[in-house]
């Protein structure tokens, strides 16, 4: 299925916009969450950078490939894929809250309260109010 998968994408870059479009994203998406399942992080990241390039828009797949990074201990690619999640879908306390964590292993602890702060103010009240609680004074 992965070989007619990667055939399909070497096809879908040789060809029209059009065409693009035949190779399910979902079929990425869900494959990327298969790999994060099986602990295979860089396999997670490949599909959800496939279904990026497919589909750039969709909050999800820039939220659970930002994720693939976190597994992967990439925080760097984390705040980046969180930040893009952010930028999709401003009210998604999970992306402050995922952000703010890379932030808070990279020493950006101002930075990390300062998300999960939105992450409250956007809806998340258990874990951001406990990390609050945990780190910022």
């Amino acid at each position: 299925r992965l070989n007619a998968l990667k055939r399909g994408y070497n096809k879908a870059l040789n060809s029209t916009t059009s065409d693009i479009y035949n190779i399910p994203v979902e079929e990425y998406y869900f494959n990327g969450l298969s790999k994060i399942n099986s602990k295979d992080y860089i396999g997670a990241i490949a599909e959800f950078t496939s279904a990026i390039e497919l589909n750039p828009y969709d909050y999800k797949i820039h939220y659970f490939r930002a994720s693939a990074f976190f597994l992967n201990m990439d925080y760097r690619k984390v705040i980046e894929g969180s930040t893009k999640t952010i930028e999709l879908k401003p009210r998604y306390a999970n992306a402050y809250v995922q952000r703010g964590i890379a932030k808070s292993i990279l020493k950006d602890l101002s930075g990390a309260c300062n998300d999960w702060e939105k992450a409250v103010s956007v809806g998340d009240t258990t874990l951001a109010i406990d990390l609050i609680k945990e780190n910022c004074n």
